[in-house]
């Protein structure tokens, strides 16, 4: 191999392929570049030296960090300042693991790894380790900014470790994503780290404008991303006549109060960082450079280029660690600056710029931009960001920005912006059009101001409106946009710092942008959804029938087939106005419908209780773990093939199971089609189908029933329907108890003398798979000896309560004499995705294909008093369940007018997966890759035959959406809904997504609360005192009260008992001690924030008798952090975020840093009713 060096870690990396000559574009030669190797790979072996390390300790992390940050782009030039920090290194390792250099039988474990084994690497290995190492290179550049102030954090650096651990080790890929997507997620760790940094040394930054002019005399230009060197600097030349003036990354420095403070920081010097051999060249000034990025400086002013901290190159004068900036004073005394003021002017002819528009100004002004977002006066938000650099055609972003309407807003951060920063783009309502957030690193603070103004406006963040524009140059950017896709892909919800994997993206997703992942890609799927969000679809509605299933005859007689025969197709196509109606009709009189068989009716003198189980799956079945299930699954009608077809959301397998279609699979429908189901007529329901045939039906869930709209649903599907909030008096929990279910509801039917039919939606089964899981730590002792990991034993745990659910069940039928009549039907609403590949495959005992077995699942079909089982081999999944079972009722249907098959039947028989993938006992179809695998090598599947059963599976997913959204069994049957109205089931249109809607309906319907009209809740406005204690006055059910606890001179004209609706609360809440005169807010109409917020619900908590301890060592560590709080304070906001109140919200560190960040009404209402479910459970314990 003739390369003099190998590198491809920037975006200018020659010829799009890597650096290999004898220097990179950057401009360090191949000797420094072998060098920078040479260090990578010492760190490598300090990584492993710290596994178990005792004597692991901040010098370790703090040369870890150094080392990381010298490797980046444009920081060190310099042949013997590398050297001399690979020998630090190497004598680090030794001091933590001494024996190893004299070890006579050494293992390799702590040795320097050998960069040339990743660069020579398979090309997916070589791209995911360099992923990991250009992002920590990255990470660590924003943790070294951070350390130099005094902030450093333990899971940062065990991290860096971590990382560098895995580069040196020989993994595959299912090993390595996981670690490239963790970087994303501690960096966001290390960015806020940076901020608090930043903000509690320096202040909040605040908007200012920054002039491009240099004046006469004296200065200093000050280049990269350290403030700490600049505070040092400006304190050093203070009175001395010398102005300071930013360059790149530095000039977010001005929005700082702390450094803006002093007189002689002037204003900014420069354009973009890749011009300053230009505007360097004749500049009668010394430059500072403090991190990134430095280039080669020319002959013509080297002699004026200083260097400090970790930046270094050959022959310029080095700052060291005394911070001692006397050469830098007394050059720029010597060169004297300009003799008169010399005006500037950024690329676009602009002669001032904008800074200080982080999140601590932009949320200052969140009433405005949220009032001129409701008016209309803003449209859109465009974040256009990230790394400038040379390359041709980077003026796209200058007239990108150029381009946007005026009714949009432009935010910026990191030095791309120099492309259009001194434009004039105007203002609206006061706000300028463009706002300069910050550094790169500052992209914390993007992400935060759009969390909060997604929590303003009650919705996610994916449903702003609010477009990326990114660019990168060098490895800060790679961390970077690890963090915001992970941001875009909704795994970091609502701010949350839990653990989350790649892993989690994918089975936390619809079934289209799932199948669009595997067809096309991340990247691609990503764009088609913003695509989707932004511009919507009209979707089709078009059938084109497949030669499977589908013939001319039109004529059936109900003797022999399952048709109605009074529906003619084709006449009713005739008739139809509506499109979606008549394209329906045509392809239904094309479909030959099932026959009846000898199955027909069998169980028509049966009860049938129907269990949709919440993430089940049939491998933690035993005779002697959980013996009632192995006993259902084995007594009765044996499914052999059965699939699960959905990978996720519960609504899509209770759907399909209830409904015998597929939801509507466009990407805003996965778990809207219950919903719109709830105004249809549906009566092939088995509720509305066994009532018709003289049975009681019931439906239970045990949670609320405002989760996913069920009350609605459920009993438009023809159930009698009560849940954990609405008829059960069960405990609501996280998740509840199937048992508790059980005991509460089966009295409802075995007390009738009249066939019954009850169907339940269980919850025990739902992850987190952990100890904190209320029905894992329930089961504990029963699993804690089984040969499983930790959270494959919590999945076990949870389910067992499901297990006792049943064994309760079957006590009961028998004691009511009627065990021997009654079916039970049970099968998963989906693959249990709490639980990673690795923990399922470990729980079935074998590795499981990703395509179709991971989806193998039970339809349990128990049914008592068979002379013997009926063996069922044929391939089938959760559309087939309710027609099988309505042909084993007896009850009349078309089933032509289903997607699924009776399995007992003729007909076309295949497992349908939710990726349009299938299987049938010849051959199986992954969808994702268009491959076909016959059962055998005998079998060849022709493309004609493959056709048509893509077709076939295509037309029974189109079919179904014509179904649900046309209403299409009204039209059918000429009827009408049989259901609410739309209106009753989205009773607030400014509420959005299932949790919220659930919480604001829970304390509305419960009296708690009041909307701002009859439409909208007004869950975006702030929540005021008066209003929160209202609420908990309410649920405590408005006991008597008196205005003897109120402060002196608290009633005036706007506060007193005719005036305001809130002063018997007031009066309670000042009574009861919930309000004290110390309190920092205490007026009826001070606005709410979180640490108000808290105090509130912990202190009314402990007036209810709820448990109110914390972890002790905890709340001091915590205290100690957070001075500026009061221990009261601090204990409050640990005990909501422990009881799970709050972390909906935000993660603990978020909420603390947050503490005086005003709470909307939507926040108000989630956070009181998780109080309300979680610990105070119900009205009458409140």
């Amino acid at each position: 191999m003739d390369n003099k060096m190998f590198c491809f870690q920037c975006e200018q990396m020659a010829l799009c392929t890597g650096c290999t000559g004898k220097a990179g574009v950057c401009g360090k030669t191949a000797d420094v570049a072998k060098l920078q190797d040479e260090l990578t790979g010492a760190l490598v072996g300090l990584a492993r030296a710290t596994d178990n390390a005792p004597d692991v300790n901040g010098d370790t992390w703090r040369l870890m960090i150094e080392g990381l940050f010298t490797t980046v782009t444009n920081v060190n030039f310099n042949e013997e300042t590398i050297r001399a920090l690979i020998d630090r290194v190497r004598a680090e390792k030794a001091r933590l693991v001494p024996d190893c250099a004299v070890c006579a039988s050494a293992c390799g474990r702590t040795d320097d790894y050998d960069m040339e084994k990743l660069w020579g690497a398979q090309e997916d290995i070589r791209s995911l380790k360099s992923l990991i190492l250009f992002g920590v290179r990255g990470m660590a550049a924003y943790a070294h900014h951070a350390m130099v102030l005094g902030y450093t954090d333990e899971e940062v650096n065990r991290f860096l470790a971590k990382a560098l651990f895995a580069v040196g080790e020989d993994w595959g890929m299912d090993e390595l994503l996981p670690i490239v997507m963790e970087v994303g997620e501690k960096n966001l760790k290390c960015m806020a780290l940076l901020d608090k940094a930043n903000t509690e040394s320096y202040g909040t930054p605040a908007p200012v404008t920054v002039p491009l002019t240099v004046e006469k005399g004296p200065f200093i230009v000050i280049s990269g991303h350290d403030l700490h060197d600049l505070k040092l600097l400006l304190e050093q030349t203070d009175g001395k006549g010398i102005n300071i003036y930013t360059h790149g990354e530095m000039l977010p420095a001005h929005g700082y109060p702390e450094l803006k403070k002093y007189a002689h920081l002037k204003g900014n010097f420069g354009t973009a960082w890749q011009n300053q051999q230009k505007e360097f060249a004749a500049l009668p000034a010394p430059v500072l450079f403090t991190t990134n990025c430095l280039m080669p400086p020319k002959a013509s002013y080297a002699d004026r280029v200083f260097t400090t901290s970790v930046v270094s190159y050959p022959e310029l004068v080095h700052i060291g660690e005394e911070k001692d900036f006397t050469p830098v004073i007394e050059k720029a005394l010597e060169l004297g600056g300009y003799a008169v003021d010399r005006p500037f002017t950024g690329i676009n002819g602009g002669s001032t710029v904008m800074a200080g528009f982080a999140r601590g100004a932009v949320l200052s002004a969140a009433d405005t931009v949220i009032e001129a977002v409701k008016s209309g006066a803003i449209r859109h938000f465009f974040l256009v960001a990230g790394c400038d650099g040379a390359r041709p055609g980077r003026n796209y972003y200058t007239e990108f920005v150029k381009q946007t309407p005026a009714d949009t807003i432009v935010l910026t951060l990191a030095c791309g912006k120099y492309r259009f920063n001194d434009l004039d783009l105007g203002t609206i309502g006061g706000l300028p059009r463009l706002m300069d957030v910050g550094q790169c690193n500052d992209a914390y603070s993007a992400i935060q101001i759009a969390l909060a103004l997604a929590n303003a406006f009650g919705c996610g963040v994916n449903e702003l409106p609010l477009s990326m524009v990114l660019s990168w140059y060098e490895q800060k950017a790679v961390c970077i946009l690890l963090t915001l896709l992970l941001a875009t892909m909704g795994i970091m919800y609502a701010g949350r710092d839990k653990s989350f994997s790649v892993y989690k993206t994918f089975t936390n997703v619809n079934t289209s942008t799932d199948s669009s992942y595997k067809s096309v890609g991340m990247l691609a799927t990503t764009v088609q959804e913003l695509r989707y969000m932004v511009f919507g679809s009209s979707g089709s509605v078009i059938i084109t029938p497949s030669p499977l299933g589908t013939d001319t005859r039109r004529l059936y007689s109900s003797n022999s087939y399952n048709v109605i025969e009074s529906i003619d197709f084709a006449k009713l196509a005739e008739s139809a106005d509506n499109i979606m109606c008549r394209t329906t009709d045509e392809y239904l009189a094309q479909v030959v419908p099932t026959r009846k068989n000898n199955y027909t009716g069998l169980l028509q003198d049966y009860n049938l209780i129907t269990i949709c189980a919440e993430s089940f799956c049939p491998w933690f079945i035993s005779e002697e773990l959980t013996p009632t299930l192995y006993k259902l699954s084995h007594t009765g009608i044996i499914f052999d093939n059965y699939y699960g077809t959905f990978q996720s959301v519960t609504t899509n397998g209770e759907y399909t199971m209830c409904m015998g279609l597929y939801p509507d699979m466009s990407r805003t429908k996965t778990d809207s089609s219950f919903n719109v189901a709830g105004t249809n007529y549906l009566p092939f329901c088995l509720g509305n189908a066994l009532r018709e045939k003289g049975y009681q039906a019931w439906g239970y869930h045990d949670y609320i029933g405002d989760f996913y709209n069920r009350n609605i649903t459920h009993a438009n599907m023809g159930y009698t329907f009560k849940a954990a909030d609405s008829g059960l008096d069960i405990k609501i929990d996280w998740p509840s108890s199937d048992l508790e279910m059980m005991e509460a509801s089966v009295d409802d039917y075995l007390n009738s003398k009249t066939p019954f039919h009850a169907y339940y939606m269980t919850f025990s089964g739902h992850y987190q798979y952990n100890w904190d899981n209320a029905m894992s730590a329930k089961n504990h002792d029963a699993v804690k000896d089984l040969p499983y990991s930790e959270p494959v034993k919590a999945y076990i745990a949870c389910n067992l309560e499901l297990e006792n659910a049943l064994t309760y069940l079957l006590q009961r039928l028998e004691q009511a004499g009627v065990a021997d009549k009654t079916c039970i039907v049970l099968t998963n609403d989906h693959y249990p995705y709490g639980l990673t590949e690795d923990e399922y495959n470990e729980l079935a005992g074998q590795e499981m294909d990703l395509t179709f077995e991971k989806y193998r699942n039970s339809f349990i079909c128990y049914v008592p008093g068979l002379s013997e089982n009926i063996v069922v081999d044929e391939y089938c999944s959760t559309a087939d369940i309710l027609p099988t079972l309505l042909n084993l009722f007896g009850v009349d249907y078309d089933s032509r007018l289903l997607a699924g098959t009776d399995v007992l039947s003729n007909g076309v028989h295949m497992a349908v997966l939710s990726d349009k993938s299938f299987l049938t006992k010849t051959f199986r179809y992954d969808a994702g890759t268009e491959t076909v695998i016959p059962a055998d090598e005998s079998i060849v599947i022709s493309d004609e035959q493959l056709e048509a059963y893509r077709l076939y599976v295509d037309n029974k997913f189109q079919m179904s959406s014509n179904i649900v959204n046309s209403d299409y069994y009204a039209h059918v049957f000429g009827k009408a809904s049989s259901g609410g109205t739309l209106e009753d089931t989205v009773v607030f249109t400014d509420i959005t997504g299932i949790f919220n809607q659930a919480s604001v309906l829970y304390m509305y319907r419960n009296g708690y609360i009041d909307p701002e009209t009859p439409d909208t809740f007004g869950g975006k406005a702030t929540a005021k005192v008066g209003e929160f204690v209202d609420v908990l006055y309410r649920i405590s059910q408005r006991p008597e009260t008196d205005n003897t606890a109120l402060p002196p001179d608290y009633e005036t004209e706007e506060f007193n008992s005719s005036a305001c609706p809130y002063y018997n609360a007031v009066c309670w809440a000042y009574q009861t001690g919930l309000l004290r005169q110390g309190d920092l807010h205490t007026a009826y109409d001070d606005d709410m924030d979180y640490q108000t917020a808290c105090l509130l619900i912990y202190r009314y908590a402990a007036m209810s008798g709820v448990d109110t301890r914390v972890d002790q060592e905890l709340l001091r560590q915590t205290m100690w952090e957070n001075p500026r709080l009061s221990g009261e304070a601090v204990k409050a906001m640990l005990w909501c975020d422990d009881r799970d109140i709050t972390t909906r919200d935000s993660g603990l560190s978020e909420l603390l840093a947050a503490y005086d960040t005003h709470i909307s009404r939507y926040q108000m209402t989630s956070f009181l009713f998780y109080l309300c479910t979680y610990e105070l459970n119900s009205r009458s314990e409140a």
